[in-house]
């Protein structure tokens, strides 16, 4: 599956993803994007967990979900249409794909964050899960938007995904850092290391990887994001941004140290090459194994 975690406040709202790809308990990717921003006639931040890509056999395509956020996305378009949007596009997919999942479905849940009309909100766009916090055991056949606005210093923090093996220390650390009013940056941080705690729970075949995209989104609509990975990486990778009509997406910048003697056009950093200790997929650019921590060359 994978976790996010979002978190929504009066003045701010951030969310924070792994970047690990499964099928079945096999890696297939370390550097999976499942975190979007949006600056619309709203500002959100979306990220999802359950399926990671649609690649009905025969047909061609080859989506992820931030395809689907793609093309739910229009210039000069409401929180309202956006949703419904989505939904009209993701639900036919995940009903494709539910043969390949007799037991529980196919879950999926879309968590979306940001500010509309001057008030922060938090929603969840789900087949399986709601804001509460409980999830169901089956997926159903339709997706369901729950949303609640954030008033005053209140604040809701969601996790999803495999939040049953998170490590209580780690969680209760980022409520008090939240609840201490530490800034957005220091409390994405804890919000990161909650992660990375929960992808030593397995680290060779787990569904959460270490690696992690985040992204702030400030009243107001400023935007900021990073990614990272233990033991440090030779590549920025960008989160992939929707703004009123303007896409970018598989953004990644290389360190100027790093493309000394290089030819950075000529570089393909989307390439991942296998672990020669555990044969699980690793960046390039990277300079530890995801899966092992050994020192990659």
């Amino acid at each position: 599956m994978t976790l996010t975690i979002t978190l929504a406040t009066n003045q701010y709202v951030a969310c924070a993803a792994d970047r690990r790809l499964v099928s079945g308990r096999r890696v297939v990717s370390e550097q999976a994007r499942k975190l979007m921003i949006i600056g619309n006639e709203f500002n959100a931040l979306v990220a999802y967990n359950g399926i990671g890509s649609y690649k009905p056999k025969g047909s061609g395509l080859n989506e992820t979900p931030n395809d689907w956020v793609s093309q739910a996305s229009r210039p000069n378009q409401s929180l309202h249409d956006f949703i419904a949007r989505l939904r009209t596009i993701a639900e036919p997919r995940l009903r494709a794909l539910a043969p390949f999942f007799p037991d529980h479905g196919p879950k999926h849940t879309f968590v979306i964050t940001g500010f509309n009309d001057g008030r922060a909100f938090i929603g969840t766009l789900s087949n399986y899960e709601d804001l509460n916090g409980h999830p169901s055991e089956k997926a159903i056949d339709q997706l369901t938007w729950d949303m609640r606005e954030i008033y005053g210093n209140e604040y809701r923090l969601l996790m999803t995904g495999a939040v049953h093996i998170t490590r209580g220390r780690s969680r209760d650390k980022l409520t008090k850092a939240i609840e201490d009013g530490l800034i957005p940056r220091e409390v994405t941080s804890r919000m990161t290391k909650v992660i990375r705690d929960t992808s030593f729970v397995d680290r060779l075949k787990g569904s959460v990887g270490s690696g992690v995209m985040s992204a702030i989104c400030y009243r107001g609509g400023l935007f900021e994001g990073r990614a990272s990975a233990v033991g440090g990486s030779d590549v920025i990778d960008i989160a992939d941004s929707l703004l009123d009509g303007a896409e970018f997406r598989d953004g990644q910048l290389l360190k100027s140290d790093a493309a000394k003697g290089h030819n950075p056009a000529a570089t393909r950093l989307a390439l991942e090459r296998s672990c020669v200790g555990c044969r699980n997929p690793v960046p390039w650019g990277l300079k530890k194994c995801p899966s092992c921590d050994r020192v990659c060359d």
